[in-house]
């Protein structure tokens, strides 16, 4: 076989899901899709209704917490990571619902290591994820040039490669680490925009954006698909989130875990119908004060394959 047709078949190789799709035949997924989209109408009303419960405790919470967060950034930073350190820890000692969730998942993805195992695993989760919330007010302060010169980057050249055919890029990370690091190093050094949402409150959500906008971050709200389109014509990186489970958006099934989990599918479908290719990234705590934007690798959309399979 020639290398000219040994490269055809690479490239017209399965899917990475394609076993998944076979036994998962279309009609069956379409199914699995309309209840679970039924599921969730039905119950549209309560998840409504918990809405708007949360959000009147968060109105009577918000003075509390903007006088919390006129405190926190006076702080120095290491300070105020070790604060936040000592409140996840706290939460998963004291709060018996995200201590729940929290084994809950690590019982799906590592059910061969013991209770205690997988405790001490959920309590450092809460505790860098402490370290993160508290830790913002302080990092609004030291400002952008301080952030950069605090970030080491490890795979540049992944994203420079992605940058070089013109079509733009989109960064897809997940909630793990200092996204806001990530998302300061991208917007300033490569003119990045990232995607996301306001809030009606003052809540983790709301300080992120707050942070955002001190940082001076571009952002395009999610749902305004063609200002996305129109950063990656004008050949920047965009970044997303691409861990939240929205019933909402349109997803697709995929394994995770051994199980089918619901995922939405907007950076695939970004990369098909625009050819701009994803790159995968990763923030990550070097220290209480030092970071690193690791970029894992390049994704390509691929046009020998059904669009539904494309996708995954």
């Amino acid at each position: 076989m020639s290398d000219d047709a040994a490269a055809g078949d690479e490239s017209r190789r399965p899917g990475p899901h394609a076993d998944v799709l076979r036994e998962y035949d279309k009609e069956r997924r379409q199914r699995q899709r309309r209840r679970f989209k039924e599921a969730h109408d039905d119950r549209a009303a309560e998840k409504q209704a918990r809405r708007d419960a949360r959000y009147r405790r968060r109105r009577r919470r918000e003075p509390y917490l903007r006088a919390a967060i006129r405190v926190v950034e006076r702080l120095p930073l290491w300070l105020a990571t070790r604060l936040g350190e000592w409140v996840g820890a706290a939460i998963f000692r004291f709060c018996s619902v995200p201590r729940r969730r929290v084994l809950q998942h690590l019982r799906l993805a590592f059910p061969a290591k013991t209770e205690c195992e997988r405790a001490a695993i959920g309590r450092d989760c809460l505790r860098l994820m402490g370290r993160g919330v508290v830790s913002l007010p302080a990092l609004r302060r030291k400002g952008v040039p301080w952030i950069l010169d605090h970030t080491d980057v490890v795979g540049e050249e992944v994203l420079r490669e992605a940058l070089d055919g013109g079509k733009g890029a989109v960064a897809v990370t997940f909630h793990h680490g200092p996204i806001v690091v990530g998302g300061a190093w991208l917007g300033h050094r490569w003119g990045g925009v990232e995607v996301g949402r306001n809030a009606r409150t003052m809540d983790t959500l709301q300080l992120l954006v707050d942070v955002r906008e001190a940082l001076e971050l571009a952002i395009i709200e999610r749902g305004n698909p063609r200002a996305i389109i129109r950063a990656l014509r004008e050949n920047r990186p965009v970044a997303m989130l691409s861990d939240h489970d929205v019933a909402n958006v349109n997803g697709v099934f995929v394994p995770f875990f051994g199980l089918l989990a619901h995922t939405p599918v907007g950076p695939a479908v970004l990369s098909l119908r625009t050819g701009a290719p994803i790159v995968v990234a990763v923030n990550e705590w070097v220290g209480r004060t030092r970071y690193r934007v690791r970029f894992l690798g390049l994704l390509r959309a691929r046009d020998d394959l059904p669009r539904d399979e494309a996708v995954h």
